[in-house]
């Protein structure tokens, strides 16, 4: 078996790396710190002219036709130079669940749910995704839509308009946005005229393989998520790291460059240990939800049993954002420490990219929910 990537894949990291590069600056992540803005359309822009918005959909529906290890790749390199935006949200969430939702259950995805999949695509509306109504929307309050797929309920694309109140949660990274609606429950915002339905027929006519099918495909889109944001902190991991050692080799101490002195190599070394332990977990669980999604429509014959089928495919996930949660803040309380106070002051780079790091830790299930869903799957086998 070979576990190498493809030189496809390789050229598809690569290149979008070199862009990133180029217009992804850390000035441009600093200017949305000193601005009231989350979102810059610029840089939004270049990864829609790369069309990596259709990383997930197929070819015959005018995208790439590629699965989540590709998506995981260019979600790591987003997070070496902490793109901005709900990325992961719009591209993994939306485009990820309407896409499996065509491809499993293509007798409920009308005109409006290929519309919008359309729009997205495009790059030219922003959209985020909530999987449970009182769930926090990530860049609520920049997105032009959002979708809501709560547990066991109808799918609703949702408006965001001036007359939806959202409030942002104080985060210490000031670059990442998180709203939370407070002048309407989700049952009120459901009932409302900006939300409209996903699917063609109402949750309660379903049948029950199609109420299972579309409790998967929420299930896999969280998980798509999840993977996604523990990619970004592999990345942020990976560009803490590297400035780092650049640092240390320049920044001298008794007349040695601290790079030189056994306690900082020794710190910097556990670092990449763990940034390169944690790499395989995540490659692993994307590989195997890719192949898990790739088959659904032909393992919906197993009906009952998909629950029991999916949750080796959940315990994965979870070992990977596990492991990436604490490779990435390893990495970034190693790289403070060898920083010393500059790395905390705010002229220096350092501190937007450990900030990231804190805020995504947090986001699509933390530490403690992920050792819960893997204790809980370890008890039951």
């Amino acid at each position: 078996m070979n576990f190498l990537l493809t030189p496809d894949q390789e050229i598809l990291r690569d290149t979008l790396g070199e862009v990133l590069g180029k217009e992804c600056t850390p000035d441009k992540i600093r200017n949305l710190y000193e601005s009231s803005h989350f979102v810059d359309l610029e840089l939004w822009g270049v990864l829609a002219d790369m069309g990596l918005f259709g990383i997930l959909v197929p070819e015959k529906s005018g995208g790439l036709g590629l699965g989540c290890l590709e998506l995981v790749l260019i979600m790591e390199q987003l997070g070496k130079f902490a793109f901005p935006g709900p990325i992961v949200e719009q591209l993994a969430g939306c485009i990820g669940y309407l896409t499996s939702m065509a491809e499993t259950l293509p007798h409920l995805f009308g005109e409006f749910a290929d519309q919008t999949l359309q729009n997205l695509l495009s790059g030219k509306m922003l959209a985020s995704i909530a999987l449970e109504g009182s769930q926090p929307i990530a860049y609520g309050g920049s997105a032009d839509l959002a979708m809501l797929v709560e547990s066991r309920a109808e799918p609703f694309l949702i408006e965001i308009s001036d007359d939806l109140q959202l409030i942002d949660i104080d985060l210490v990274d000031r670059s990442y946005q998180l709203s939370q609606v407070v002048n309407l429950s989700a049952a009120d915002i459901q009932t409302s005229t900006r939300a409209t339905p996903l699917i063609t027929e109402p949750y309660c006519d379903l049948n029950p393989l199609d109420i299972e099918l579309c409790d998967i495909t929420r299930r896999i889109t969280f998980d798509r998520c999840s993977l996604c944001l523990s990619a970004q902190l592999l990345g942020l991991a990976s560009w803490i790291l590297t400035s780092t050692v650049e640092y240390v080799k320049v920044r001298k101490q008794f007349g040695s460059p601290v790079g030189s002195y056994q306690a900082i190599k020794h710190h910097l070394a556990n670092a990449r240990l763990a940034i390169e332990f944690a790499r395989p977990p995540l490659y692993y669980a994307a590989y195997n939800l890719e192949q898990f999604s790739s088959n659904l429509a032909s393992l919906s014959k197993a009906g009952d049993n998909f629950a029991l089928d999916y949750s080796a495919y959940e315990r994965d996930v979870s070992f990977a954002k596990v492991y990436a949660s604490r490779a990435a803040g390893l990495c970034a309380k190693l790289a403070l420490q060898s920083h010393g106070a500059i790395g905390y002051s705010w002229e220096h780079d350092l501190h937007m990219w450990m900030k990231r790091v804190w805020v995504l830790q947090n986001q699509w299930g933390t530490e403690d929910f992920h050792l819960d869903r893997v204790a809980q799957q370890v008890c039951e086998s």
